[in-house]
């Protein structure tokens, strides 16, 4: 199918919608996540019943916490066009005075962000009452693994208020622009409208210079052509997963819900 000429609508392309939970600064991921379970989020711009903080700080004495100083008027300027090393100045200085209200306090093992103004420490209940009250001081959070997890995908970008309204991607297509598509995978029985492929030649593992088009193609739009690229060594998988997420049939939450779109059609 020659894209040029299909009147299909295309929706859009999606990247890949995975977590967006975060990690701490100093922790490692926890490699096996089998019966990890994700606690509702504390508001941390609170800054009072704070028992989030406060519960770990009981039992070890210190906690260490991610301080965040972007006030309501920061975070609406946009994207700074200053160059890095006038932000850099600017966040130590905020910085800076944050850590000089906590002088003779137990704060350690500080890590500034230079060019955000945010910072983790360790601190004990004294310090962690100066920080609560530091006017320069705007959210403050455990810092602690957040582990990968999809659940609560579909609520932070809105999907299931259009779910609730029945709109789930019928009559759209989506393009993914990726490394192809698996379409003999259950996800996508039925689903996938047209493909392609544009592939530079690219030196493989051998030496040789070659297209991962099928038969070698700088590109194509022949059945087929959406097809995962050959070569694992690049993350083939990708696309794949990409795809499922975007509009797969079904999906992690239960058998009957699929992709964030799940009754969308998929170019390859």
């Amino acid at each position: 199918m020659n894209l040029k000429n299909n009147n299909l609508l295309v929706a859009g392309v999606l990247a890949i919608l995975a977590s967006f939970t975060s990690f701490g600064f100093n922790q490692a991921l926890a490699a096996d996540l089998t019966g990890a379970t994700l606690a509702t989020p504390t508001d941390a711009s609170q800054k009072t019943s704070r028992e989030d903080l406060l519960a770990p700080l009981r039992s070890q004495g210190r906690v260490r916490v991610i301080v965040g100083l972007d006030s309501a008027q920061d975070r609406t300027q946009g994207l700074s066009e200053d160059s890095d090393t006038v932000k850099a100045v600017a966040v130590s200085a905020k910085q800076s005075r944050v850590l000089s209200r906590l002088h003779g306090r137990d704060a350690r093992d500080v890590v500034q962000l230079r060019l955000h103004n945010i910072m983790a420490l360790t601190v004990d209940a004294d310090a962690l009452d100066a920080l609560l009250a530091d006017p320069d001081v705007m959210s403050i959070s455990l810092d602690e693994p957040r582990y990968l997890s999809l659940n609560e995908t579909p609520g932070i970008v809105r999907a299931t208020n259009a779910w609730a309204a029945g709109v789930r991607g019928a009559g759209q297509v989506v393009a993914i622009l990726d490394t192809g598509v698996d379409k003999t995978h259950p996800f996508f029985t039925n689903k996938i409208v047209a493909e392609a492929c544009f592939s530079n030649p690219a030196a493989n593992v051998a030496g040789t210079s070659v297209s991962y088009c099928p038969a070698e193609a700088a590109q194509s739009t022949a059945v087929g052509s959406g097809t995962p690229c050959p070569d694992y060594a690049l993350g083939c998988w990708h696309g794949t997963h990409v795809a499922g997420i975007a509009g797969g049939r079904y999906g992690v939450l239960s058998s009957t819900t699929g992709g964030i779109g799940r009754d969308a059609s998929i170019i390859a």
